[in-house]
């Protein structure tokens, strides 16, 4: 691939990241405004798979649950719960965007000819720590959407937290999202901006002896 094209395709990335994140924010926004319920999707693992609460699809409080896969689908439509959504699409977008953004300047200085630069080292660094930290930003979005999901589940749901000890009864257990490569992905990235912060010092000593 030609060096001019990656850095291009990554401004168009990033202005799609950047579109898609806006219209997710205005219709999480919106949306409850016109009464259009918001479906959020968690994954869950049934503590007693004898039950038919396994198979769950009913009414709980103002939102239907219904468990399809290994996957409980709630259209909620409480405040707090649509708030939450305002701030995870801004967080979580905001992740995507500075990602692109950082990988854009380094394949820019890359594109340049004269990859090993500070600007370039300091860019994956960034981006490596970016990527360690989502899936600690991922722990955080589920305990948080966990406690909102659990306080309007009414009283004859059957939804525990992921801590949460098993019940005598039957229940479904509200699992965590946690994305381990992406922590793969940034300790990757440390190790090249580590290399590259040895390519930028040879690259000075070689530039002070021509």
């Amino acid at each position: 691939m030609p060096s001019h094209v990656l850095p291009r395709l990554l401004t168009v990335a990033l202005i799609l990241a950047c579109a898609v994140t806006a219209v997710a924010a205005a219709f999480a926004i919106i949306a409850p405004l016109v009464g259009q319920p918001l479906i959020t999707g968690f994954p869950v693992a049934c503590v007693d798979a004898t039950h038919s609460v396994c198979a769950l699809e009913r009414q709980a409080g103002a939102a239907q649950l219904v468990l399809d896969r290994g996957e409980i689908a709630l259209p909620a439509s409480s405040l707090d719960a649509s708030v939450l959504r305002v701030v995870d699409v801004a967080i979580t977008g905001g992740f995507a965007i500075v990602l692109i953004w950082l990988l854009r300047r380094f394949a820019r200085d890359a594109a340049s000819g004269r990859p090993f630069t500070a600007g370039s080292t300091h860019s994956l660094a960034r981006a490596g720590v970016l990527l360690m930290a989502y899936p600690v930003w991922q722990l955080l979005r589920s305990a948080l959407w966990q406690m909102s999901v659990i306080a309007h589940q009414g009283e004859q749901a059957a939804l525990i937290h992921t801590l949460a000890p098993a019940p005598d009864d039957a229940a479904l257990r509200l699992l965590p999202e946690f994305s381990p490569e992406a922590v793969i992905a940034g300790l990757i990235l440390l190790v090249v901006s580590r290399a590259f912060g040895v390519g930028v010092e040879v690259q000075r000593d070689s530039d002070e002896v021509i």
